[in-house]
């Protein structure tokens, strides 16, 4: 991670700053610096999700990924009730999955606040369809 920062997870949309982004990316585009990035398409439900289109001033990487983070409060407390809060953003550390899945990019997790974040491939570049168990 570019100067030793650690990821955290954003507390809104906003934060999705460049920055941000370039911290995110940093393990799976060494070098990669973003110079612009667009929230789009944000949806609410158990998370919250969006799709960020990027653009860099240095290095290369996705022209667009895909971001989950906590939903409104209830869901927070329904998920951590669950013991779902955390884990998807805990398997970004434990490398790629052995099934077909969207590539993990980034993660992060503040139990404090009972949040979570994940950065991963925008699987519709490659013409898969979300939620869709039979187009890939």
């Amino acid at each position: 991670m570019p100067h030793g920062r650690p990821l955290r997870a954003p507390r809104a949309w906003s934060e999705l700053t460049p920055a941000w982004l370039t911290t995110a990316l940093a393990g799976a585009c060494p070098g990669a610096v973003v110079a612009e990035a667009y929230v789009a398409d944000v949806a609410a439900g158990t998370n919250d999700r969006a799709r960020v289109h990027l653009r860099y001033r240095v290095g290369s990487g996705p022209e667009r990924v895909f971001v989950k983070r906590e939903g409104r409060w209830l869901n927070r407390w329904a998920l951590t009730a669950l013991g779902a809060r955390e884990a998807e953003a805990r398997l970004v550390a434990h490398g790629p999955l052995p099934l077909e899945s969207p590539r993990l990019l980034a993660g992060a997790v503040d139990p404090r606040r009972l949040a979570a974040v994940v950065v991963m491939e925008d699987v519709t570049l490659r013409g898969a369809v979300p939620g869709s168990a039979t187009v890939r």
